[in-house]
């Protein structure tokens, strides 16, 4: 209730009270509705009043001052420069000017900038208010500022990601465009979506003729069932890399190419890229070709080739040691060259074979290596020193089997002795003789020469360099007597 009157006095005295009483519940019912809706908005409600003279004054706060600004309503009336202190100081020159545009032009205030709340956090602060006019010029404006912090930091995060995504899109872009791969991006229904630089190059269709265009349509006739099963499987999850199949171009050249595709159940797309195979294929031709030659030389060449380490020991021999030497590839392994030199020959090849140390090549004179059937045959040896070389790291061999053409060669070499001998006086017949077989018998491992005559109607030994004395004798008697 509100109850309100008038006195009235007679000498002085009060001698009675004209009043009247007014029920005024619903007006405060109302009044404490507003109240209560104006301290539990998320912000504050405010009346702001700014004088003709440029003072200004906080007529009215709600309670919500104390959770937006960490000043209570009571301060903050009180002084309201506590309000203007919080505001960033990029922010509050923009804050006052706002407040004179409204108040020249008597048009909605609306701000939005940073305060720096008490307890240390940054606070974004969005503030609405209508003026009004009074009498004395001075204006009013009733408001409402709101904390959207978090829908700055809403924006923010969503700014920030629409950043990272525009970088990866045109970090994406660039790498289609640059790779040297066929990038592609293909949907549900086997339809190209995206395509790079390099799938139009290798293709010959521009990226609008392949955009939309069933991927199946460039597949050869011949891989389309694999590719369809492939396609299946990587749809149900399966990752595939390696996987070959060859593309039509638009000049109708076969193209094979190698995939690497995955699926992404959440896009519902595919992602693939193709490589160029044809330098890969050709390179797989050549380097059959290669082993094909290799075989050719090493496995049916005639010379033997070896793989030594420093020391000499075998660490790989070619098949065609059967043909040069009679023993098996096997047999040499766990072996040293030098047990099957001839002991004559040995020091002579090591000292040829030590330059190797110096020099990457060197050429071994003629020596003789050991037959399986005991025998000797000579081999010319060329050694190269790949021990640097990862593949190998060792001493390459390639020997040659010159045991016949050594033979005719000393042969030759011994007829022009012996001619040369015969023209010279010191030398007799007998002697020439037997300097020839000796010579003879150095050049027939394991046989012996020798020369009968026949004096006064009898066979007598006559020339017999190198056989035993006993076996002369026996044979004079068992064949010649």
């Amino acid at each position: 209730m509100r109850a309100t009157g008038r006195p009235e006095f007679v000498n002085g005295v009060c001698t009675r009270v004209y009043g009247a009483t007014q029920d005024i519940t619903s007006r405060k019912v109302t009044q404490q509705r507003l109240e209560n809706i104006n301290n539990n908005i998320p912000g504050v409600v405010f009346r702001y009043k700014l004088f003709p003279d440029g003072s200004d004054k906080l007529m009215y706060l709600s309670k919500g001052s104390e959770k937006l600004w960490g000043i209570s309503a009571e301060d903050a009336a009180r002084d309201n420069k506590l309000i203007w202190d919080l505001y960033n100081e990029e922010d509050l020159e923009s804050h006052l000017k706002s407040i004179q545009i409204s108040a020249k032009n008597l048009s909605e205030w609306r701000h939005e900038g940073r305060i720096n709340h008490p307890d240390g956090t940054i606070r974004w602060n969005r503030g609405i208010g209508t003026p009004k006019e009074l009498r004395d010029g001075s204006i009013i404006w009733d408001s409402v500022i709101l904390d959207i912090t978090v829908e700055k930091e809403e924006q923010q995060a969503k700014a920030e990601a629409e950043k990272a995504l525009e970088e990866n899109r045109v970090r994406r872009n660039r790498i289609m465009d640059q790779s040297l791969d066929a990038i592609t991006i293909i949907d549900k229904d086997g339809c190209f979506v995206k395509t790079s630089s390099a799938a139009s190059r290798l293709w010959g269709y521009s990226t609008a003729e392949l955009e939309g265009m069933p991927f199946m349509d460039l597949v050869f006739s011949e891989d389309k069932e694999k590719t369809k099963a492939a396609s299946k499987a990587i749809m149900a999850g399966t990752a595939m890399t390696n996987f070959e199949n060859r593309y039509v171009a638009k000049s109708g050249e076969v193209i094979p190419l190698t995939w690497a595709v995955s699926w992404d159940e959440k896009e519902e797309l595919i992602y693939a890229i193709a490589r160029d195979s044809r330098e890969r294929k050709e390179a797989e031709q050549q380097l059959k070709l290669s082993e094909q030659r290799f075989k050719g030389l090493v496995q049916d060449g005639g010379d033997l080739i070896a793989l030594l380490d420093e020391t000499g020991s075998y660490l790989y021999v070619s098949p065609t040691s059967v043909n040069v030497l009679g023993f098996e590839p096997e047999d040499f392994y766990d072996n040293n060259a030098w047990d099957f030199i001839h002991p004559e020959d040995v020091e002579r090849v090591k000292k040829v074979f030590q330059k190797l140390n110096l020099e990457k090549r060197v050429n071994i004179p003629p020596f003789r290596f050991q037959h399986k059937d005991g025998g000797w045959r000579w081999l010319e040896t060329t050694a190269t020193n790949l021990m640097d070389d990862p593949a190998l790291e060792g001493i390459v061999t390639n020997s040659r089997d010159i045991t016949q053409r050594k033979y005719f060669q000393d042969l030759e070499h011994l007829e022009k002795k012996v001619l040369e001998m015969n023209f010279k006086k010191e030398y007799s017949l007998e002697a020439i003789l037997e300097f020839y077989l000796q010579e003879l018998e150095k050049t027939q491992e394991g046989n012996w020469l020798a020369i009968w005559k026949l004096d006064k109607k009898k066979l007598v030994n006559w020339v017999v360099p190198g056989l035993p004395r006993e076996l002369v004798e026996e044979i004079n008697k068992s064949a010649f007597s």
